[in-house]
């Protein structure tokens, strides 16, 4: 890891040091502990960074989290771990650096409520630290081992969920329609009202694959099934500038790359 950090940091590339502490396991139980041990590796690998190329762009990364204590294995949908990703988004907001941290993250081994719970825990303490790069944002299982296409297409959803929780709501004259409500009193209903008309497209969040109202029960797992032929129906191939592929492939040539391992890369 450090013949690649210092590989990246000669060509002036940005770099994430990270620390994924384990409370109980490779760093002290306590998260005040922990989290003191990763801010020590993540700080000594940015003081590294800057030596070998002074100004070199650095991200404050931390996956810190906690090992259960039954069976040693490390836990990244715990409350603990929420915690650590919420923190390490503070320290770097303190020392002034981008920060990445968390995502929808669960320990899971199927798309499930623990699935569910987890990543919507995980991602809210994330979103309210303003953590700026998620990289295992959606569709991660089994603590990192694994990905879902059906839980990627479930933590869009706990993303749109999260990211409307945190819009909240304005106040003004037009959100509170003292006319109108005069109009209605305490009787009557607003479904069919002009101001309903205009709002009900941004007030409320509708739910692509949530269920609500009357349903069969196999309804949420036919509304994922829908989503993913949407999204794999909408997909269109970006075009190539052959100029810059060319001499992509000039450059890993170059470094000894066999031309067969590359073309069979482009063709997956």
């Amino acid at each position: 890891m450090t013949e690649s950090l210092f590989q990246f940091v000669e060509n002036r590339q940005p770099v994430i040091i990270g620390a994924l502490g384990q409370a109980g396991s490779t760093t002290p139980v306590t998260l005040a502990g922990s989290m003191a041990i990763s801010n020590a590796e993540v700080l000594a690998g940015i003081a590294l960074v800057q030596m070998i190329s002074p100004g070199c762009p650095v991200v404050y990364g931390c996956e810190t989290t906690t090992a259960d204590m039954r069976n040693g294995a490390t836990a990244i949908g715990a409350p603990e771990g929420a915690i650590c990703y919420n923190t390490a988004g503070k320290l770097a907001d303190f020392y002034g650096i981008p920060s990445r941290a968390g995502g929808c993250l669960t320990d899971a081994k199927k798309v499930d409520a623990q699935a569910g719970y987890e990543s919507l825990l995980t991602y809210m303490a994330c979103r309210d630290a303003d953590i700026n790069f998620m990289i295992h944002a959606a569709g991660i299982m089994d603590a990192y081992a694994s990905m879902s296409y059906e839980k990627l297409i479930v933590d869009f959803e706990v993303i749109d969920f999260v990211e409307r929780y945190h819009r909240n709501f304005d106040v003004n004259e037009e959100t509170i329609p003292e006319d109108l409500i005069d109009e209605i009193g305490h009787s009557g209903v607003y479904l069919t009202e002009d101001h309903t008309l205009e709002y009900c497209r941004v007030e409320p969040l509708t739910p692509e694959i949530s269920v609500r109202g009357t349903a069969s029960g196999k309804t949420f797992e036919n509304n994922i099934t829908k989503k993913i032929d949407k999204m794999l129906d909408a997909y269109v191939q970006p075009e190539l500038d052959h100029d810059i592929i060319d001499k992509m492939h000039d450059i890993l040539a170059a470094r000894g790359v066999d031309k067969e391992l590359v073309d069979r890369l482009e063709n997956m």
